[in-house]
């Protein structure tokens, strides 16, 4: 667990000093700037009145492509706001009584903040160490055995039990461009993907007889 706490340390100190390379464009990705007509990390079309950035991978300093100032900053990874998250497959099962033993003496010796997203008195659905550290059950995303789910793998991809949950990711950002790493169970990506997709505004209900 002082491994994590130190790895957290680590990515601050990388985030601050390594992620902040200025974009790098050629002639050819300048002309494509400029003739976008949609944003690429929304997909929304571009209305007059809104405001074109171009849109960089500030690791590697690659332009990305056209996007909305909006959204451009949304991407941006801040080494105070950023989270590292902590993957374990039936979480929250019995597994985590032990874990959360070692997090509550680790929070309370180093005065760190502790909160959690509980089922009830016994289970959590995931618990969260500082600002940083966000623990996360991959079997409130696929509720099936680690045997079953590498199964689903093919042989010569599958090498750390990881694997599996990558390629789940990997999959949803192919079709959704969403990252389960940033919901707690499937129901919240379904919901999110539901709306992604459609395209539909939900009506904001005002009137009190409405429900």
């Amino acid at each position: 667990m002082l491994d994590m706490l130190s790895e957290v340390d680590y990515c601050q100190k990388m985030i601050a000093t390594e992620f902040q390379k200025p974009l790098q464009m050629t002639d050819e990705e300048e002309e494509l700037f400029k003739a976008a007509e949609e944003c690429h990390i929304c997909g929304g079309k571009y209305l007059d009145t809104e405001v074109r950035v171009r849109d960089h991978c500030h690791i590697t300093d690659k332009y990305r492509g056209s996007a909305h100032q909006d959204c451009n900053l949304k991407l941006r990874i801040s080494p105070k706001e950023f989270k590292v998250p902590v993957i374990f497959h039936n979480l929250r099962g019995y597994g985590s009584h032990f874990i959360m033993q070692e997090i509550g003496s680790i929070g309370k010796s180093n005065d760190l903040s502790i909160n959690c997203i509980p089922n009830n008195m016994e289970k959590y659905m995931a618990f969260m160490l500082s600002k940083h550290l966000v623990f996360l059950d991959s079997f409130q995303f696929m509720a099936s055995s680690l045997e079953r789910l590498a199964a689903n793998l093919p042989t010569d991809t599958f090498k750390y039990t990881s694997d599996v949950f990558e390629n789940f990711r990997k999959t949803c950002h192919q079709y959704y461009k969403l990252d389960p790493c940033h919901y707690f169970t499937s129901p919240g990506l379904s919901w999110d993907a539901m709306l992604k997709m459609t395209g539909i505004k939900l009506e904001l209900m005002t009137d009190v007889d409405m429900f």
